[in-house]
């Protein structure tokens, strides 16, 4: 005859473990993806090589007009990684502010504007990632223009400029909340300084944001003006 089992509480236990697991495999997740865009970025150099003049390539193309489908293929799988890993990178930040900053615990205009800013984030790079993907049919189209096929509405430097701007945005949003709250807090404006300056690290991000942003402006204010020549 088995012996009865003292109480407990397994059904709670097997919950948590079930979470746990759950999110050490989304960890998991995001880490490959990481790995995988690195991987990309080293492939882009491969073929034809970075910071290659058009021009020293017109020679090149002409002879053999698919020497740029694998720097092409690479370049839309790393815009499709990219967006994906937006979701969830511009959400753990926004989150850890809420947590570092006990923002829920007072429900001021910094609280809505994290979770403003964390469903917009969401909401975007979720349309993108659904563009980027269906931007041509088929898929490969949108690296081989060899093959049948065609693009939509999705597959134009316009979007490029709006989801750089959409990212410069956020990092603006995401680099002031931090700096607003540091300097609300009662402390001399020394220490205020210094705890800001570990936080500034965003401005970074900034930058970096806002000279893509330029870049595809450029880029899009050029083929532009090659369609009208």
């Amino acid at each position: 005859m088995e012996e009865e089992l003292p109480p407990n509480n397994n059904i709670m236990g097997y919950a948590i473990i079930s979470l746990c697991l759950l999110i050490a495999t989304v960890a998991l997740f995001l880490r490959a993806i990481w790995v995988v865009y690195l991987g990309l970025g080293y492939q882009l150099g491969q073929n034809p090589g970075l910071f290659v003049h058009m021009a020293d390539l017109t020679e090149l193309l002409s002879t053999d007009p698919g020497l740029l489908l694998p720097f092409s293929r690479t370049l839309k799988l790393l815009c499709v990684i990219l967006s994906i890993y937006m979701v969830f990178l511009k959400s753990a930040i926004l989150l850890e502010w809420i947590h570092i900053f006990a923002l829920g615990s007072r429900r001021g205009a910094e609280f809505w504007a994290v979770y403003m800013t964390l469903g917009a984030n969401i909401i975007f790079y979720t349309c993108v990632i659904m563009m980027e993907s269906t931007s041509c049919t088929p898929f490969a189209y949108n690296w081989d223009k060899r093959i049948d096929g065609h693009c939509n509405v999705f597959n134009s430097p316009l979007i490029g400029i709006v989801t750089s701007s959409f990212n410069l945005a956020t990092d603006v949003v995401i680099f002031i909340i931090p700096q607003k709250v540091i300097f609300s807090l009662q402390m001399s404006t020394h220490k205020k300084l210094g705890v800001s300056v570990v936080f500034a690290i965003g401005i970074i991000g900034i930058i970096a944001a806002a000279v893509r942003t330029a870049y595809m402006i450029r880029l899009m204010l050029a083929i532009e003006q090659d369609m009208t020549v």
